[in-house]
């Protein structure tokens, strides 16, 4: 009886201290209040990598792949936005052309880690992986729609 009730409070001491570190990663890369946090690419990268190693037990070499590739999808999505805000600043007569080839762009960079994902990751990584990455952009999608809700109750 002692012995079970010491190993179920070492394993909730492990489980706590794998959420203490997730919160630390997490509270790393979100921002806080009004100040966004900047985090760089590499850091970014590195982040994604170690959870895809935790989620979905990465070997060593496709966790260095997958930071290789965040990176690259990091640095792609940074120009682009880099390209619009160029594009913004001057006048242009077709505003929503250039929206929707931005928009190709965007999807684009998309497919190709998608791509590269799967190339790195063996069938049944990739599977968890394109279901915890739909998950996340559906997340995001709605983090962006209440806070373009909230910028417009503002106006």
């Amino acid at each position: 009886m002692m012995l079970f009730l010491s190993l179920s409070v070492f394993a909730q001491d492990n489980k706590e201290k794998k959420k203490e570190k997730a919160h630390e990663k997490h509270e790393m890369m979100k921002g806080h209040g009004e100040q966004t946090l900047k985090v760089d690419n590499d850091t970014h990268a590195m982040v994604y990598a170690d959870k895809m190693t935790t989620r979905l037990n990465l070997t060593a070499e496709q966790k260095k792949q997958v930071k290789k590739a965040q990176f690259k999808r990091l640095d792609e999505q940074k120009e682009l936005k880099e390209e619009y805000k160029t594009s913004m600043t001057e006048k242009t007569d077709d505003v929503a052309g250039e929206n929707s080839e931005m928009q190709e762009k965007k999807m684009k960079i998309q497919a190709d880690f998608k791509e590269e994902m799967k190339d790195i990751l063996n069938e049944v990584q990739f599977s968890r992986w394109e279901v915890m990455h739909e998950r996340d952009m559906k997340m995001k999608a709605r983090k962006k729609a209440s806070m373009d809700k909230e910028k417009n109750s503002k106006l």
